[in-house]
């Protein structure tokens, strides 16, 4: 018997074997733990909608996929295209939906469109001697716009930004309705484009084009596999859009050791970032941060982008803490309202804010906002809201505060430093009890008995124990002892 022979032997004897012990477990009638699964509900990220279309004359088909909490929202969402949607909206919905929870980039209304006849609507001018049905783009363009946008626009609450998203073929389809100036669309993302379709007479017509034919202002992200014998035409479109005019939104990569058909989904992942770039309060605003100027830029993002955007809630707590450590309290403060109006069932959200309103001297909004942490953490607790019992004591802190005497403060006034070398520095600086740590900012210390004391720091919350020349460092749960030791000129203090 030949290998293969034995093969389909092994595998006619295993059917049988699985045959008969599913015959034992239907007669088996005392088996109690198996229990019958119940189906809730369906898992789809998209539904299908079928018409006739009078525009291109032919039954057609679209796949709308909805932001998960789009029916407990009212919010606008903006609106992607997905060109050649069958084989790109799976990849599409999931990096939308990532980026989106993630990065703080707009969630979005998908919408994919099946092909059909591809030679046909995406060329944008006739060539019989490779398809004698082609050159239907400005067809297809109609048909996006006045039936399919239509149709969406009439059935969700979409915003008026579009994005277009097309590859190969449906790249060359949307390099050409950028040109057009298509005012349907407000940004593209384009994958490989076919710009060798018809002798390469969107690069040759390009070449000759002045900079004011451009559409101005308007994202453009090319993406091409390194392996693609289309990326130095890809590298030529995007050397003339550069060329024309530099002060367009254009970028593009070349993705190493990707072809013609898996550099979609890398592509779509940078394109949507670059897209939605503007939606971000990234770093580079950090600076010239001002409550008014963060209030604004919020307003228009939503304005932009739709009333979903926002920012993400580790942006929101980077960026008060970045403030916290200029001991700018009340910028702290505005931003971190943003994050518990944008995400108020989070109990850590409302213990954030009421630290920062607490640095500020605003005792009684610390105090809602602990108690309002402490409401949300007795109601659940499982998915790491903390501890009811901790929040609780935060406004008994604030409440009765403690108060020790100068000559106490003095006695614990002093250097202290680590078999590893990290020093800290305590002094007293206008009745106030300060603690000092090379990389971190000045911080208060507050009593909270004869020789313990806490901190608000943001994003650090380590407390102190003082004894016969030692201070114990506590923090995340670990205790660090620190010798008392003679204070340096470099301490600073």
């Amino acid at each position: 018997m030949d290998l293969f022979k034995k093969l389909i032997f092994i595998l006619m004897l295993l059917v049988l074997h699985f045959e008969l012990k599913a015959e034992e477990i239907k007669d088996i009638k005392d088996i109690k733990e198996i229990k019958e699964i119940k189906k809730i509900k369906e898992y789809s990220i998209a539904n299908t909608f079928t018409f006739q279309s009078k525009i291109l004359g032919e039954e057609r088909s679209i796949l709308v996929s909805l932001p998960s909490e789009y029916d407990q929202t009212n919010d606008t969402y903006p609106v992607h295209v997905i060109l050649d949607g069958k084989q790109n909206i799976e990849h599409a919905v999931a990096t939308s939906r990532m980026l989106s929870n993630w990065a703080g980039l707009p969630k979005s209304i998908i919408v994919g469109i099946p092909s059909v006849n591809r030679n046909r609507d995406f060329t944008p001018s006739k060539d019989v001697a490779y398809s004698p049905e082609s050159g239907g783009a400005k067809k297809f363009a109609d048909f996006l716009e006045k039936e399919v946008m239509t149709f969406v626009d009439k059935k969700y609450r979409t915003h008026p930004f579009r994005v277009l998203t097309g590859h190969s073929l449906g790249g060359l389809f949307a390099v050409n309705q950028y040109l057009k100036k298509n005012p349907s669309f407000n940004a593209y993302i384009i994958v490989a484009p076919s710009l060798w379709w018809n002798k390469q007479k969107i690069l040759s017509t390009l070449a000759k084009a002045k900079p004011t034919e451009l559409a101005r202002g308007i994202p453009v992200y090319l993406g091409v596999g390194e392996e693609d014998g289309m990326t130095p035409m890809v590298e030529q479109l995007y050397r003339l859009f550069t060329e024309n005019n530099a002060s367009h939104r254009y970028a593009y990569t070349v993705y190493e050791n990707e072809g013609h058909m898996s550099a979609p989904m890398k592509t779509f992942y940078d394109g949507i970032k670059h897209v939605f770039s503007d939606a971000v309060y990234d770093e580079s605003k950090w600076e010239s941060f001002t409550s008014d100027s963060f209030i604004e830029f919020t307003e228009s993002i939503k304005h932009n982008f739709g009333s979903s955007v926002k920012q993400t809630g580790e942006l929101y707590n980077k960026l008060a803490n970045f403030l916290a450590t200029k001991k700018n309290y009340a910028g702290a403060i505005t931003v971190l309202k943003a994050n518990v109006q944008d995400y108020p069932n989070y109990a850590f959200n409302h213990k954030d804010l009421a630290n920062a309103y607490a640095l500020n001297g605003n005792v009684d909004q610390a105090i809602s906002e602990f108690q309002k942490a402490a409401d949300i953490a007795r109601k659940d607790s499982s998915s790491g809201q903390g501890d009811a019992l901790q929040y609780e004591r935060e406004i008994n802190r604030l409440r009765n505060p403690i108060t020790l005497s100068e000559q106490v403060l003095k006695g614990f006034a002093g250097c202290y430093k680590s078999k590893s070398g990290t020093v800290f520095k305590f002094s007293l600086i206008d009745d106030v009890f300060t603690g000092h740590k090379e990389g971190w900012p000045d911080f208060q210390l507050y009593a909270e008995s004869d020789n313990g004391f806490y901190t608000r720091l943001m994003g650090l919350a380590p407390s102190f124990k003082f004894n016969a020349n030692r201070v114990d460092v506590i923090a995340n749960g670990q205790t660090y002892p620190l010798p008392k030791t003679e204070c340096k000129a470099n301490l600073n203090r």
